[in-house]
């Protein structure tokens, strides 16, 4: 039982050594601000040069800081800019309003497009009525008059009208 606790005794003092080295270790590290396995150096020149070294990484890490007044003149200039764009941005509805119309033209635009949209489709409902008349006085063999062609002529000019609306802006 004795050799165990020789044994045991052994490792304990192995622990305790590893124990004191790593406590060592981590004393140097915090007074000379070196890395755990990082190479200790051997003279203060190297020391003093490696310390130097590590100030030069950090500064260049950090980026360039503009002074406060850099800063203002930067602000003024992009006030003075979004200003500007925003004047020449309202000088077309302005314009308009001054010759009494609607600031902006997309009202307008959209009830246009809204109209053509319903003349095309009455047009088309129209013609379809017109070719169902034709095609039943066809078959019943009485000649169409000349009244019933004129919706037909005016849901193509309609048509045509839309479609050259449509190619101008």
């Amino acid at each position: 039982m004795s050799d165990q606790m020789a044994m045991m005794s052994l490792k304990l003092d192995r622990l305790l050594a590893n124990q004191a080295e790593h406590t060592r270790q981590m004393a140097e590290s915090a007074e000379g601000r070196r890395p755990l396995g990082a190479p200790e150096l051997a003279t203060p020149e190297a020391r003093a040069e490696a310390a130097w070294a590590n100030v030069v990484r950090n500064l260049e890490r950090e980026t360039a800081k503009q002074s406060t007044l850099d800063f203002l003149k930067t602000v003024v200039v992009q006030t003075r800019q979004a200003a500007a764009a925003f004047q020449r941005a309202l000088r077309p509805q302005e314009a308009r309003r001054a010759a009494g119309l609607t600031p902006t033209v997309l009202a307008e635009q959209f009830a246009a497009g809204r109209a053509r949209a319903a003349i095309a489709a009455v047009a088309e409902e129209l013609e379809q009525a017109v070719g169902a008349h034709t095609s039943m006085q066809a078959a019943t063999g009485a000649a169409p008059k000349p009244s019933q062609e004129a919706p037909r002529a005016a849901a193509s000019a309609s048509r045509r009208a839309e479609q050259g609306e449509a190619q101008t802006p």
